[in-house]
């Protein structure tokens, strides 16, 4: 069939077709090459079957909606976004089912950027411009194709990027963990300036509250000296900022050791008059005393040494 569709015009016409030129002569001598006989009919086949799954995988899919947040990049250095609305879209997307059975919507987001110069220089000025998503703007679909977003339209507000300096706005970094003695104390320079860059609406109404900012935590657990640790501020993402200077800021943390006055108690272990041996007696006596015989019955514990008279023979208790 095929073959014959390069005679189509002979037979719808009854003209004859124009012939063949060198490049379909080639064409047919590399098909009957590569797929042998009828190699006409076999690459209709492929063709028809190629087609036929791509009809099957694009055209029968399951659909399937996300809530998605958007995320706005501001390229402008100059201005702050103060306000995304809405902050969130329903994005369809369609695949097959072992595609949506496994499908992770974690990353999904609606991404765009945003380029706006401002013509005016008060940073009290607040504008309003909306910008339209496209299917690139959604990200982390994964295998899966877009079908379609709702709302496309975003209006973003945003200002001039304000800078406010202030001395009273950072809280006292909270300390972890317990030192090895004593307490822990920490404390921030005094007085602590520090420039901060954003919303000039939203920084002014964060001061006339007066929130303070937190930061870090510090680790103090084992601690035996004090030191000192740069700590960063955990911006709220409500208050407006984007910046600030400086950007570390340098706490003291103070190891207090308390020292002990409270008596210890030693107890010594008594011993009883049989495991103990009671010590020796003292001799009495002169010297001579100590060299003379011991009178008494051998074995006797209470026996005495008695001294000689003058000229008396030494006495022995067993002759020799």
């Amino acid at each position: 069939m095929l073959r014959n569709a390069f005679h189509l015009p002979k037979i719808l016409t009854g003209k004859k077709s124009p012939s063949r030129s060198a490049k379909e002569k080639r064409l047919n001598e590399v098909l009957c090459r590569f797929l042998g006989p009828n190699g006409n009919l076999k690459a209709g086949a492929l063709l028809l079957s190629t087609v036929t799954i791509l009809l099957i995988r694009y055209g029968i899919g399951h659909e399937v909606s996300f809530e998605v947040p958007v995320r706005i990049i501001n390229r402008n250095p100059n201005t702050v976004i103060v306000d995304v609305n809405p902050s969130t879209i329903q994005v369809t997307l369609r695949g097959t089912r072992e595609s949506v059975d496994k499908f992770n919507s974690a990353p999904l987001e609606a991404v765009q950027e945003f380029a706006h110069a401002l013509d005016c220089n008060r940073e009290t000025d607040i504008h309003i411009d909306s910008i339209q998503l496209t299917p690139r703007s959604i990200r982390g679909m994964g295998n899966l194709r877009f079908v379609s977003a709702n709302p496309r339209q975003i209006s973003v507000t945003f200002e001039h990027t304000a800078r406010l300096v202030t001395t009273n706005m950072v809280a006292k970094p909270v300390l972890v963990g317990t030192p090895l003695q004593g307490t822990a104390s920490v404390s921030l320079p005094d007085p602590l300036e520090i420039t901060f860059f954003g919303s000039y609406s939203q920084l002014i109404t964060f001061r006339a509250k007066g929130l303070l900012i937190p930061t870090t935590p510090i680790d103090v657990d084992g601690k035996t000296e004090s030191f000192k640790v740069p700590v960063s501020l955990r911006l709220p993402s409500d208050s407006g900022i984007i910046s600030y200077a400086p950007s570390n800021i340098v706490a003291s943390v103070e190891i207090r050791t308390v020292k002990s006055t409270k008596p210890i108690d030693i107890s010594l272990p008594e011993y009883l008059p049989s495991d103990t041996p009671a010590p020796p007696k003292a001799a009495t006596g002169t010297p001579a005393a100590a060299t003379g015989a011991a009178i008494g019955t051998p074995g006797s514990t209470n026996a005495t040494a008695t001294p000689l008279p003058p000229g008396q023979p030494r006495r022995t208790l067993f002759p020799r």
